[in-house]
């Protein structure tokens, strides 16, 4: 009697385990709902947590539930908790499972989103027919997920063309940074300076790599500061889309920055900077 106890305690353990895992594993999509304002990710899931992210209303975000009141979610880089009753789910039951031999609107539609992001030719004519060539295609997008590559396009998958953000399937090339800064005249704005450079809100340093990506946009920036107990700030920033020839030769960006004296006898006083980002391949 104690053995046959003790097995219905085990296969309890491994039913209550295997669906913790099945339901903290699975991956949705919803819509922040909060009557206004964005809705407060948590950094534990507690209403009394640090507050890490907010998510602007009407959102989609991929979360996992995690019980009755929290999900977990990842926006902008960023791990933490959602609360559930601000949540829409989306609906997956409108995606069908999608495989070779299949045909219909659905089928187009995916084909459109796989072309979008470049895992079917930008010249091939679609059809509704899910032919070998969407096979592969989808094969495609399932590796550059990191999924498991079937070649079939699940619900899940769908989901994630519509309202995730996919990895898209565009050339992309590595390619060293040159920075290089000079100043045309500090004009008694200061004498000693700091340097701070960021592409895609990443600090880089001259002779860093970076992988360029075609038809995609670097964001460039730049800040320049007087060190000094007071210290006078300057800075841009640039949105560069890489071009073909851009891609294929490499490219620079200037920027011009200008470091404004607020204070003391020479104040209105500029400091004039160039700063100039090289990308080679």
């Amino acid at each position: 009697m104690k053995k046959f106890i003790a097995m219905l305690l085990i296969v309890a353990f491994c039913v209550v385990s295997f669906c913790v895992a099945a339901f903290g594993s699975e991956y949705q999509y919803a819509e922040v709902v909060t009557q206004k304002g964005p809705l407060n990710m948590r950094k534990t899931a507690s209403v009394k947590a640090d507050i890490v992210e907010k998510i602007p209303r009407s959102t989609i975000v991929a979360v996992t539930p995690v019980d009755d009141l929290w999900c977990q979610c990842t926006y902008n880089g960023t791990q933490g908790y959602l609360m559930r009753e601000y949540l829409s789910f989306m609906d997956l039951s409108q995606f069908r499972s999608l495989a070779r031999d299949d045909s219909g609107p659905d089928v187009l539609a995916l084909k459109t989103k796989l072309k979008e992001d470049y895992f079917i030719d930008a010249d091939t004519e679609l059809n509704d027919r899910y032919d070998d060539d969407t096979e592969t295609a989808v094969t495609l997008f399932q590796a550059a997920q990191g999924m498991e590559e079937t070649g079939i396009a699940t619900p899940g998958l769908q989901a994630l063309m519509t309202w995730g953000n996919p990895k898209n399937n565009l050339p992309t090339i590595r390619m060293t940074v040159t920075l290089s800064s000079v100043c045309s005249g500090y004009n008694h704005v200061g004498e000693n300076w700091s340097r701070y450079y960021s592409i895609n809100g990443k600090s880089i340093s001259s002779g860093d790599t970076l992988d360029i990506v075609l038809g995609e946009s670097l964001s460039i920036y730049t800040k320049i500061t007087e060190k000094d107990t007071s210290p006078d700030v300057g800075s841009a920033q640039e949105d560069v889309e890489i071009t073909q020839e851009y891609f294929d030769d490499g490219f620079t960006v200037t920027q011009k920055v200008s470091v404004k004296e607020n204070k003391g006898r020479y104040s209105g006083n500029k400091a004039y900077w160039t700063v100039t980002y090289t990308f080679a391949p």
